[in-house]
């Protein structure tokens, strides 16, 4: 089951070592994440999403995708500039 912004509102409450404002904010950026990726086509995508969601690093994208490492770092250059990071 998907989390919804509300959802993950509630869940930041829930925890008071949380701040409701940050967490707010948090969201919001994870929401215009996925707006901006679903844009892009898959081989960008996927770089990006291995980067940031799977968190790894640009060598072990570079051997999953079978691309040089340059390739892996110009997507996910090319995803921030275009998102104006």
């Amino acid at each position: 089951m998907e989390m919804t912004d509300i959802d993950e509102l509630e869940d930041a409450f829930e925890h008071p070592f949380r701040n409701p404002a940050e967490e707010a904010a948090r969201i919001d950026e994870d929401a215009r994440m996925r707006r901006a990726l679903a844009a892009f086509p898959d081989d960008l995508r996927d770089v990006v999403c291995q980067r940031i969601y799977a968190g790894l690093t640009f060598r072990d994208i570079a051997r999953i995708s079978r691309i040089p490492i340059g390739t892996a770092l110009w997507r996910m250059r090319r995803f921030l500039e275009v998102i104006e990071w």
